[in-house]
Formats: C-alpha cells, structure tokens, sequence
C-alpha cells in the first residue's frame, strides 16, 4: 500500500473495527474483514493511479500541472499531502454510511 492509501485505511479502519466487535463479530471475521477491506483499498488506488494521468490531462494544461507541483513542494503544500489522507479517511465512513442507505 502507498502511504497515501495506508493513512486513510489507517484512519477509517478503527470506526468499523469497534462496530464490528459491538455487534459481536468475532476477532478471526474481523481480520479477514479488514485484510479484505486493505486489499480492496488498495487495489482501488492502484487503477485510479493508472487513469490519473488522463483524467489530470483533460482538465489541467501543462503550465498548471507545473503550479501544482509547485504548490506541494511549499510548506503548506507538503502538509496538504501529509494531511490529505486523514481528510479523506474522515469523509469516507459518512459517504460509504451514505451509499448504504442508498442501496437498502
């Protein structure tokens, strides 16, 4: 896993783990539950890091690609990076609890 992906699995992981035991689901489910979830996760960051590139293309031209790179290797930039992940495994439970209630 990148770090990116081990930071936000890192974060939202211990909300479902403690649901989980709740609800009384045993320890061995539990482990397969979360090296399921780590290995979906991952997989899902491994093809979205395949269409990046196009998707960046469409929308960014070559000088603001340049702006961006430049904007992450600013102080704020480099905290944006490191917080990111923790942004996102914030979000991600609210909008999974979402999609959920979507599909019932």
């Amino acid at each position: 896993m990148n770090q990116f992906t081990t930071q936000m699995f890192a974060a939202f992981w211990p909300p479902i783990e403690q649901k989980a035991r709740a609800a009384d689901i045993d320890a061995h489910t539990i482990a397969e539950l979360h090296q399921e979830l780590e290995r979906i996760l991952n997989a899902d960051t491994t093809d979205a890091m395949k269409e990046a590139p196009s998707i960046y293309a469409k929308h960014f031209t070559v000088a603001e690609l340049h702006d961006i790179i430049a904007f992450y290797r600013t102080p704020t930039g480099a905290k944006t990076m490191h917080e990111m992940p923790k942004v996102m495994a914030n979000t991600a439970p609210r909008r999974w609890c979402r999609g959920c209630r979507r599909v019932r």
